[in-house]
């Protein structure tokens, strides 16, 4: 109504360029108005929408973040729980407590220890350090096949046996490669080792622990890969047992888990160490006194830009410990989050999981175009229907100016009849 009163003044010139004027000023505060509040009602409310449907994918995701850490670290505590469960075990077998290893087959104990790691195929190794300086080590390349080239095993080696001990000659060490069947493939033997058991850090916090142990990560010695060890000393005080860990089993149980198309799970220690990753070698070398020596990836040095990051926000994770929080990396938003491993080891491990924002909350912008491109159809769609309804009524409001206009100047005469549909 106050659009009419504004527009629809009475004008003498009935049939001229004013009655086109006010045809046309009303034809526009008509759609004006419209597409007004098309645009009012729809822009805020897709706004609002896409706004509260980020919220709820966030959460979501924060509760799957919640799920997949715990259910990473419930497989890797059960991982440990089992080697330690068999280490108990094993450690009070007659074979293990008995003295003067051999390094045949036939030994009982070296045949004890083999039937171990066909059994438990998660190990690398089982071994025995005695406080003499002895040492006798049988390794699985069916169980971690990628160590053949550390051993310099040929491809039918299966098994290897390795016994440290004093002779007449002094310290010798001897190798002896087996394939399935049980023949010997190569036989080594190397005097003048220095390698000593007792010197080894797995040994002596086991001696000191008199219960089981897990050592923190590090390089295993023969075959320069990255792992834990568990260690027990028998009941004796006179040798320890201990089973090599390769963190290869540990990223195998991380990439079996995910939290999106793009997420990466990892271990990471509070040295900023990627410990064990599914995709990326953790192991590097560097030059430390003139030496080459294996160490874990400092995360500051990677060439991966996630975890180069790493040392920007492992901090805040750390401080919102199971807790997925928002980080910038590189400019873009990830959400991440880090879970204590709880495994009692020198070294406190974290589950990390990073993953880009968009893969939750991708498909919100695609739904916020949609809407916008639907928001635009209905204006052009609205604002044409509200032309050709302004049009209609234009001119019936256009015959009553005109007629109004010929009675001021006291004309009755019949005027063409209206058209109100």
């Amino acid at each position: 109504l106050v659009m009419l009163r504004l527009n629809y003044t009475v004008n003498s010139n009935v049939g001229g360029p004013a009655a086109m004027e006010r045809r046309f000023r009303f034809h526009t505060g008509f759609v004006t108005i419209t597409i007004a509040i098309i645009l009012v009602v729809a822009v805020p409310l897709t706004f609002s929408t896409q706004k509260m449907g980020r919220e709820t994918a966030l959460l979501s995701a924060r509760n799957i973040f919640a799920e997949v850490s715990r259910g990473v670290s419930g497989d890797i505590n059960h991982f440990f729980n089992t080697v330690g469960d068999m280490m108990e075990t094993v450690v009070n077998a007659p074979s293990i407590a008995a003295g003067n290893p051999g390094a045949e087959l036939s030994d009982p104990r070296v045949n004890f220890m083999v039937s171990i790691l066909k059994k438990y195929t998660n190990l690398s190794s089982l071994y025995i350090g005695y406080g003499n300086g002895d040492f006798l080590q049988i390794i699985s390349l069916d169980n971690v096949p990628k160590m053949r080239a550390a051993y310099k095993a040929t491809p039918q080696t299966s098994i290897i046996t390795r016994l440290i001990r004093s002779s007449q000659h002094g310290r010798e060490q001897t190798w002896i490669h087996y394939d399935k069947s049980g023949a010997v493939v190569a036989r080594i033997v190397q005097p003048e080792v220095d390698f000593d058991p007792r010197t080894r850090p797995w040994y002596q916090e086991a001696m000191r622990a008199k219960n089981l142990v897990f050592t923190a990560p590090y390089m295993f010695s023969s075959s320069k890969t990255p792992g834990v060890t568990s260690a027990i000393s028998l009941q004796s005080g006179t040798a320890v047992l201990g089973a090599d860990i390769t963190l290869d089993n540990i990223a195998a149980i991380l990439g079996e888990y995910s939290v999106s198309p793009n997420s990466t799970i990892f271990l990471v220690d509070k040295l900023r160490h990627i410990v064990a990753h599914p995709k990326i070698a953790t192991a590097v070398e560097k030059e430390e006194n003139g030496n080459f020596v294996l160490s874990f990836l400092d995360a500051a040095q990677s060439s991966d830009p996630l975890l180069h990051a790493v040392p920007a926000f492992l901090d805040a994770l750390l401080a919102n410990n199971a807790v997925a929080i928002s980080v910038d990396v590189a400019g873009n938003e990830y959400l991440a989050m880090t879970l204590d491993m709880g495994i009692n080891i020198p070294s406190r491990l974290y589950v990390a999981i990073v993953a880009h924002v968009d893969d939750f909350t991708g498909y919100l912008k695609r739904v916020l175009e949609q809407s916008l491109l639907f928001t635009v159809l209905v204006v052009i769609l609205g604002g044409g229907l509200a032309l050709y309804l302004s049009g209609r009524m234009s001119q019936s409001l256009t015959q009553v100016s005109q007629d109004a206009q010929r009675v001021e100047h006291f004309d009755f005469s019949d005027g063409p009849a209206y058209d109100s549909h």
